[in-house]
């Protein structure tokens, strides 16, 4: 087992943050003593001035006076006003010179030997102190004037030292410090947003860049930071920005080829399975589907499959039977989309499709088939093949959509009597000779009803069902001249099926008859007549209640 340690401190003190931390405080610090130096050294220099303009005040005031008691020779006054400048708090030393009188030292000063000359008040020599600091001086000429007589009588030197200028600096210390320190620390602050500053333009450029960055400029995507040290950490994190880049690139790539690889496997599942399915189911994904999930809505079903299909398949190859079928949906399919259904399945050569919404919908897609259906028999017939005949119809009602099956195989369907009713109904067009039958339960549903032609023809029970349901013919696809003697005999036709159904067999066959006047082809009215004639020739039962039941599909 590897054990790797990581000390945080020691990574903490490698940091950028961490060498700006030490650089700027390392050089507050040292400004800080170096403006201190500068302002004590200054302070110092200031108060030594100052000393020297107080001994320049002695002069003025007392320079004349100095003199014209050395001209008057008058030693009593000059040792008392020596002594009196002696007792200036600036003053440590009084050195007089004159041809007169010699020299006269008070207090400490520097001899012409560059000796300290160090006397009491009274005059007396004393030893040299080892304290004693470095004496500065300021000498001026002692000139008497009387009338037009100007004679200078000697000089005379005040003697000032450091001690007395530290005194003074000292007084001012913790000012010259605070002082210091507050333009050192404005200095640091500056000196801080600066580096800050150079700092952040680098990483700003870094943002700025990375922004900029989309699946769309990857491919030219790259950081460049200047800086003056290819070790530093903003040219470390360059170098792996540019390593995560190019695994970028490729994993981007690689995401590519699997986009287009799943789009091509959503396209083949979408051939197999009704996208819209996952729609009525609230599913976003294939994969989100579970066997078992369902929901009830109520939708429409539409059934349509072609006459006589097994005779038909039968004078073909199987590769013929796929390729006539698949020309057969292609052509007519179409129609169901197109009018907001789709198909659920495909049974052998019929459809299975399911609508929502109105049941418009519906209806029109039954009548464009019809049309497609018109248009796809014209290309047989040219191509010398025999025109095709189907049978569809419609019914609407609660439905189960859902998946069945087991776990390793299931399929989306749709289950409930009205599907199974649908499918009944589509088998009735036959016996009645129509091409498209409606339920009682969409005619009620529709909301524009008078965009379609639509006649009832029946009261019907269905096998396996208790409950009797009217059905309709829409026809709007038949030629203009079909349309209008269907329209002319509707009425009439509806008539004789109330008469029928109240066993007045003698009225409703006269109105059946008369049907068949107008339009000797309606195949319904000709199914009425048959039954009228057979309930005349044979008086059907006392339960009799003129509702049909049919016993197969």
């Amino acid at each position: 087992m590897i054990t790797q340690r990581f000390w945080p401190f020691k990574s903490a003190q490698n940091s950028i943050a961490a060498k700006i931390i030490r650089m700027t405080f390392s050089i507050y610090f040292v400004l800080a003593i170096i403006l201190t130096t500068i302002h004590m050294v200054s302070e110092y220099y200031r108060v030594q001035d100052t000393i020297v303009d107080d001994m320049k005040i002695i002069q003025k005031t007392l320079g004349s006076g100095i003199a014209k008691i050395i001209w008057d020779i008058d030693l009593e006054n000059l040792d008392t006003m020596l002594k009196g400048i002696y007792d200036s708090p600036v003053v440590v030393g009084v050195k007089l010179e004159t041809d007169m009188l010699g020299e006269m030292v008070i207090g400490n000063v520097i001899g012409n030997d560059g000796k300290y000359l160090a006397y009491d008040r009274n005059g007396e020599p004393l030893e040299k102190s080892e304290s004693m600091a470095t004496l500065f001086n300021h000498t001026f000429p002692l000139v008497f004037t009387e009338g037009d007589d100007v004679e200078q009588v000697g000089s005379l030197s005040l003697y000032s030292s450091s001690d007395i200028v530290f005194q003074h600096v000292k007084l001012g210390f913790t000012f010259i410090v605070v002082n210091a320190f507050l333009k050192t620390l404005l200095l640091w602050v500056i000196l801080y947003i600066i580096i800050l500053h150079l700092l952040s333009r680098p990483l700003k450029i870094l943002t700025e860049e990375t922004s900029r960055i989309d699946l769309n400029t990857l491919d030219n995507a790259s950081i460049d930071i200047q800086t003056c040290d290819e070790k530093t950490e903003l040219k470390v994190l360059e170098k792996s920005f540019n390593a995560m880049l190019q695994k970028l690139k490729a994993a981007k790539e690689e995401l590519v080829l699997k986009n287009r690889l799943i789009a091509k496997t959503s396209k083949a599942y979408s051939r197999f399975f009704p996208p819209n399915f996952l729609l009525h189911l609230n599913k976003d994904n294939i994969t989100d589907l579970e066997l078992g999930d369902s929901i009830q809505q109520d939708i429409s079903i539409l059934f349509s499959d072609i006459r006589s299909f097994t005779s038909i398949s039968e004078k073909m190859t199987p590769d013929e039977n796929f390729r006539f079928l698949n020309s057969y949906f292609g052509a007519v399919v179409p129609a169901i989309s197109e009018n907001h259904g789709f198909v659920d399945k495909y049974i052998g050569d019929g459809i299975m499709a399911l609508f929502s919404g109105d049941k418009d919908h519906a209806v029109q897609a039954g009548i464009d088939i019809y049309k497609q259906l018109d248009e796809y028999n014209l290309k047989r017939i040219e191509a010398g093949d025999f025109p095709i005949h189907i049978g569809t119809a419609i019914h609407s009602g609660d439905v189960m959509l859902g998946t069945i099956g087991e776990k390793k195989y299931m399929e989306t369907t749709a289950i409930g009597d009205t599907v199974n009713l649908a499918s009944r109904l589509e088998g009735m067009t036959k016996m009645y000779g129509v091409k498209l039958i409606i339920s009682e339960a969409v005619w009620r549903s529709l909301k524009n009803p008078d965009n379609f032609y639509i006649r009832l023809i029946d009261v019907v029970k269905a096998k396996g069902k208790n409950e009797p349901v009217s059905i309709y013919e829409v026809y709007n696809f038949d030629s203009p001249e079909i349309i209008k003697l269907k329209s002319s005999t509707k009425n009439v036709l509806e008539e004789g099926l109330a008469l029928y159904q109240n066993k007045k067999f003698v009225d409703a066959k006269q109105r059946f008859e008369y049907c068949l006047t107008i339009f000797e082809d309606d195949s319904v009215a000709k199914v009425h007549l048959e039954h009228c004639i057979s309930c005349l020739t044979t008086s059907p039962s006392s339960d009799w209640d003129g509702i049909k039941s049919f016993d197969t599909k």
